[in-house]
């Protein structure tokens, strides 16, 4: 469950940018919203955390939400990794582009590598251009039951 209520500020005068308004993600996850931010065309956009109760590994979410209160949603995925988003900055307005931020860790048979990860996206969530940079830090963590190999 999110339960969101904006309020943007224009000079003395408070403007309501949207009513509150309740979005439920019909799934057995657990579920965090954070670093929302407001782009020039009043859509909200953030980064949502899903993560399994019975373990810490999470699956990052983009969620943009209009006025309205419609939503659109991308998941970040990578074959054999773990990617959790951590970021966003609106990157661009004429066309809105937004920029994501996150680590994560590319899995062996026993080892973790852990990377920084940026992306660049258009107004639809698409991905413009993508770029992992390998942090110098491997560390075994076959032996901690939330991260399996």
């Amino acid at each position: 469950l999110f339960f969101f209520w904006f309020v943007a500020f224009c000079g003395s005068k408070p403007i309501l940018a949207q009513n509150t308004f309740e979005i439920y993600i019909g799934s057995q996850q657990h579920e965090y919203a954070f670093n929302f931010v407001l782009d020039d065309d009043n859509n909200y956009v953030g980064i949502v955390l899903k993560r399994l109760s019975e373990t810490e590994m999470r699956k990052s979410y983009l969620y943009k939400i209009s006025e309205s209160g419609d939503t659109v949603s991308r998941i970040f995925s990578k074959p054999d990794t773990v990617l959790e988003l951590r970021d966003i900055i609106i990157a661009g307005k004429s066309p809105v582009e937004y920029m994501v931020t996150g680590t994560g860790y590319q899995k062996d048979s026993s080892s973790v590598f852990w990377f920084s990860y940026f992306a660049r996206l258009d107004a639809n969530l698409n991905i413009i251009w993508e770029k992992i940079y390998q942090l110098h830090h491997v560390h075994d963590y076959s032996s901690i039951p939330f991260y399996p190999n």
